[in-house]
Formats: C-alpha cells, structure tokens, sequence
C-alpha cells in the first residue's frame, strides 16, 4: 500500500464556456439529437428535435473515415 499515491492536482475545466450544439429557430434554445442516417458514403444526416416546440433541423454532415471492419448484429 505504501506506492500507492494520489494523483496530481491540476485545472482540468477548460475556460472557455460551452457552446449549445444547435438552436432552434424558434425558441432559441438547445436541440437534442433526434437521430442519425447515411445520406451516403461520404455524409450523414443528423436530425435534431425542439423539446419545447417539437420542430426538426437537419443537418448534412462530412463523414471522416469509413470503418473497416463491419461487425454483423444478429
């Protein structure tokens, strides 16, 4: 027990304040993920919902990288 030590102490909060992901046009406030797709090998859409007036935006999204293993779901 006595190599155990603690870890270092040391500002992990970054200082710039977080920015919400989307706005509603709306309400003008924070959309959530409503779901994704492929649109096609190079871009997906995401579609993001208003929990306060229901409304959807979508955004069309460049994909990085293709996966190269593809793991069946049975």
């Amino acid at each position: 027990m006595s190599n155990i030590r603690p870890f270092a102490k040391r500002d992990t909060l970054s200082k710039a304040s977080i920015q919400p992901l989307l706005l509603c046009p709306v309400c003008n406030i924070e959309m959530c993920l409503f779901g994704t797709e492929s649109e096609s090998d190079k871009r997906d859409l995401y579609t993001f919902e208003c929990v306060a007036c229901g409304g959807l935006e979508v955004r069309g999204v460049q994909v990085k990288g293709v996966a190269s293993i593809i793991i069946p779901i049975n």
